[in-house]
């Protein structure tokens, strides 16, 4: 089981590494063709193990927003923390998954918002909480049966209360058509950098993503054409660093441009952050190719099959 605490250790040590690829110009001089998607707002995950959530959700408004010129969107990362609080306690109790822990993957986020919907900022602005406790097995909840009703109070002490109704703009709906107005009816999914060189479906390849979540595997290259069809559809995508070779979780950004040279070759990728750091300007960063392609797990985005 990987605590909290230890997944928070593990995505410092990973930005360490990842640190090292920031501060490249904004454009690189070599490049002769540019995708840049607009972004949203930057929003910092605090001490969470939240990446996924954030990365997700901006994923999600770069689309939107894509889709609707002059238009603004500010989706409620605290909600979808709450969520997957939830989904993690009654995973717990029904005995599909053990572990109680915070982290995921953006295939899970995505799958969360199907089917609990999505919440505007606006509807549920409250500060992401940091878990700072070992979470209360359901099991030996004050040595009494945990019921939907404690699990409920629990999360509503926590982390408050989500409403029932979404107010935004003209729109007046509940949070799951909230969800289906913003993502639309398309279908996500993760595609994992194969480590044999074959591709072929599979587990995810984040230790902490969801029992039974997929992936679909493919070689690096195809990974990386990929990329760049998803970005010239307009889809921005969550993109998973960490070791390759490894099976662990990582850390989850927004990739929202790439530049390429006259041979078609990626030089550089642009990049949303949520690392906790001194100025939001700063989760605004580039990486070149080399660097990218070297920590590079897999991505999440609108399946373009």
């Amino acid at each position: 089981m990987v605590s909290n605490m230890n997944r928070l250790r593990m995505t410092r040590i990973l930005m360490l590494f990842v640190v090292t690829f920031i501060g490249l110009p904004v454009l690189a001089q070599d490049s002769v063709t540019k995708i840049i998607l607009p972004i949203s707002r930057v929003k910092m995950q605090g001490h969470t193990t939240l990446c996924w959530v954030y990365s997700t959700l901006g994923t999600i408004e770069t689309n939107y927003l894509l889709g609707h010129p002059g238009q603004s969107i500010d989706l409620s990362p605290s909600a979808l923390q709450l969520q997957t609080w939830k989904d993690r306690y009654l995973r717990r109790l029904d005995g599909t998954e053990e572990r109680l822990i915070e982290s995921g993957a953006a295939i899970d986020a995505i799958s969360l918002i199907r089917t609990y919907g999505l919440f505007p900022e606006e509807s549920f602005a409250r500060p992401v909480k940091q878990w700072d406790r070992e979470p209360l097995d359901p099991f030996g909840y004050n040595n009494n049966p945990f019921t939907f009703q404690s699990l409920n109070a629990l999360l509503s002490q926590m982390f408050g209360s989500l409403p029932q109704i979404i107010e935004w703009q003209s729109f007046s709906c509940s949070p799951r058509d909230f969800a289906s107005l913003i993502l639309g009816e398309s279908t996500w999914k993760a595609y994992g950098v194969s480590r044999n060189g074959k591709s072929g479906e599979g587990a995810h390849w984040d230790i902490d993503a969801r029992k039974g979540a997929l992936a679909i595997y493919l070689p690096l290259n195809e990974i990386l054409k990929l990329i760049r069809k998803s970005l010239e559809h307009g889809h921005a995508m969550v993109v998973s660093f960490g070791p390759t070779d490894l099976n662990e979780g990582g850390h989850a950004v927004q990739v929202y441009g790439a530049e390429y040279d006259s041979q078609g070759n990626p030089v550089l990728y642009h990049i949303k952050d949520s690392n906790q750091r001194d100025d939001p300007r700063q989760n605004i960063w580039s990486m070149d190719a080399e660097g990218f392609n070297s920590i590079l797990r897999g991505i999440t985005t609108i399946s373009l099959d």
